[in-house]
Formats: structure tokens, sequence, C-alpha cells
């Protein structure tokens, strides 16, 4: 469901982001039942990983919240995840 594809100096995987201030990872929260593939593609629609999106035509997909969690390195080896903010 979250492939990693290596990539020079690193790897890409469904719904991490590298901005120039940080890498964060954006999941949405959606109302009622789907299926596998729904939320394949969910996972990965580009407007939830937008700094700003419309909300109204992610609630025309069932999508009722975007949660979000900062990518951070307190040793400088392991990486952690910042507790989800709603964005």
């Amino acid at each position: 469901m979250l492939p990693a594809i290596p990539v020079a100096g690193g790897t890409v995987t469904t719904g991490m982001i590298h901005s120039k201030r940080a890498t964060y990872w954006s999941w949405p929260i959606w109302s009622g039942a789907i299926d596998y593939n729904v939320i394949r593609s969910l996972l990965g629609l580009s407007q939830i990983h937008k700094e700003i999106f419309d909300r109204s035509e992610l609630a025309k997909m069932g999508i009722c919240e975007v949660y979000r969690s900062s990518v951070v390195k307190p040793t400088g080896r392991y990486r952690n995840f910042t507790p989800a903010q709603p964005v």
C-alpha cells in the first residue's frame, strides 16, 4: 500500500513529501466504507499534500479531514514522526 522506490539520494514513499522546510506525511480521514484500491488512491491524492487545498473538493470524495505529521531526526540518525495535526 505504501511502496518505497529508490531514487538518487534516498527513497520516495507514497504520502511522504519533502519540502524546503520539512519532510512530512499526510493522510486523509474519510467517511463511509471504501475498499483497498480506493484507500491507495486517497493516500496518493496530490491535493492532500499541498499547503493549501480545497476542502469542498475533498468532501466530494468523502474526505472529512486531512492529518499531517512531520518527520524529525531527534538524534540525527533515526527518524520519528511528530504528533499528527489536522491540516
